[in-house]
């Protein structure tokens, strides 16, 4: 693990220039990582009290990977389940699209699909 900053070697000043943490891993060609933005809860600016600030996900995995798809599962503490399905070779909005991750089948079109089991 490295500390670093983003926005380094920015001529132009575009980056905002925040801490990071980079992760590398030795003998490995690929690695994905996911993660999901929640937007949630609210803040009251006259109590200065976070109202809901706890995240709703129970658990994120990725649950197929290779060259030509990734798809990950976002579960919630209620235990629904959604997947997000994306086409790491086509970006073509008319593209057509079919795979398999266990015993379901998924079809689409365009360079990414989302549903809810």
């Amino acid at each position: 693990m490295m500390f670093t900053r983003i926005g380094a070697n920015d001529p132009e000043f575009n980056l905002r220039r925040d801490a990071a943490l980079m992760i590398r891993r030795k003998g490995a060609n690929a690695t994905v990582f996911a993660s999901v933005v929640e937007a949630h809860g609210s803040y009251n600016p006259v109590s200065e009290l976070a109202v809901s600030s706890n995240s709703n996900i129970s658990e994120l995995k990725v649950v197929y990977d290779d060259a030509k798809y990734t798809a990950v599962s976002i579960e919630d503490l209620r235990g629904h389940t959604s997947t997000f399905i994306v086409s790491n070779t086509d970006a073509s909005v008319t593209k057509g699209h079919q795979i398999k991750i266990g015993d379901r089948a998924y079809r689409w079109k365009g360079p990414y699909h989302y549903t809810d089991k």
